[in-house]
């Protein structure tokens, strides 16, 4: 039975190639939890090795979502799947790496980054902590919010802080 087989595969691997299960089925993962096609492990610990963009990425179940490694960039999702090769977050493709879509940020520090479906697009969500001033000298630190297209460019889609940060002096 190829359930069974999966089943075992997947239990007897800490590393599981999203490669050597493509021809099979779909991955998905999501909080605590690694489905392939009718099997479902739950799990923590456990980690798919992917290809985004051309760049290896490690996809991490968690007791909070998912955690997507690229090198040295930790990114967040809910719920992320790999079919056939290509990484989606709910559905929508990914595919400008973590690494690409940051380069577009020129601030140097950088919070939490976040890959979720947006409009029907894959977007990276990054905070981007930054130092203020009020009046001109009481230190305040602001949170800008940068969407970046995942799916086709890797280009900025918007950048939002709060309403009051206008009244801020950089």
């Amino acid at each position: 039975n190829v359930d069974e087989l999966i089943e075992s595969y997947l239990k007897s691997k800490k590393e599981i190639s999203a490669e050597e299960l493509a021809p099979i089925a779909d991955i998905e993962v999501s909080r605590g939890k690694i489905q392939v096609g009718d099997v479902m492990l739950q799990t923590k610990g456990k980690v798919i090795q992917a290809t985004v963009s051309g760049k290896p990425i490690s996809i991490t179940p968690s007791g909070a979502g998912v955690e997507i490694t690229e090198e040295d960039i930790q990114v967040r999702a809910n719920r992320v799947s790999v079919t056939q090769g290509t990484l989606l977050v709910d559905g929508a493709p990914v595919r400008v790496s973590a690494r690409k879509a940051i380069a577009q940020i020129t601030e140097e520090e950088m919070g939490d980054i976040v890959l979720r479906k947006t409009n029907e697009t894959a977007v990276y969500e990054v905070s981007v902590p930054l130092k203020r001033r009020l009046f001109g000298f009481i230190p305040v630190n602001v949170r800008k919010i940068v969407q970046i297209d995942a799916s086709k460019d890797g280009q900025i889609i918007s950048e939002r802080t709060p309403w009051w940060s206008s009244l801020f002096a950089p």
